[in-house]
């Protein structure tokens, strides 16, 4: 029988690509169209409208959630979603995500 002797080498690596953001503009008008997809939702929506202003309940709060994590394809926590009090939350918590795109 021949053995072989294996060397395992840990190499910590990291990425020579910066993380890449999206714009905060971008984000924001995205969003806002997100949420004109909403059948309730007037098409003069502006970011600092409060889902309370907007008669969302648990359900229409909970489609824009997963219709957002379509459009940025990331995962939101609901944690995170049931922070979130305006179309500007939102677009300010997926601007900073480094996974958005």
């Amino acid at each position: 029988m021949l053995s072989r002797s294996v060397r395992i080498v840990a190499r910590r690596g990291f990425s020579s690509v910066p993380a890449t953001f999206l714009a905060a503009d971008e984000v924001t008008s995205r969003v806002l169209g997100v949420m004109k997809s909403i059948k309730s939702v007037p098409p003069t929506v502006a970011p600092e409208s409060s889902f309370a202003e907007l008669g969302f309940d648990s359900l229409i709060r909970k489609d824009f959630w997963m219709k957002l994590e379509d459009e940025f394809c990331v995962e939101i926590s609901s944690k995170d979603a049931t922070a979130f009090k305006s179309a500007g939350d939102a677009a300010s918590f997926i601007a900073k995500h480094p996974k958005a795109r």
